[in-house]
């Protein structure tokens, strides 16, 4: 995966707020970050959508993001 990546991820512990479609609001850890995408830690991967909002604590805005990759507690999205 980090083969494929454009630009640089730095390592971070901060939290997010996952705005799904249906109106479901996800707290999860972000673990990586860039200006193109993140790495997200979130307990339950099963009905996340291929598009969402996210918004980054710290940050002061809410990204639209699309899921790029999932693995059983990790999720990678990539900032639309």
């Amino acid at each position: 995966m980090a083969a494929k990546r454009v630009t640089f991820r730095y390592r971070t512990q901060r939290s997010a707020k996952l705005f799904l479609g249906d109106g479901t609001q996800l707290e999860c850890g972000v673990c990586d970050l860039s200006t193109k995408g993140a790495g997200l830690e979130i307990p339950n991967l099963k009905n996340l959508p291929a598009e969402f909002s996210i918004a980054i604590r710290g940050t002061g805005q809410k990204t639209r993001c699309r899921l790029a990759w999932r693995d059983n507690t990790k999720i990678g999205v990539e900032f639309l």
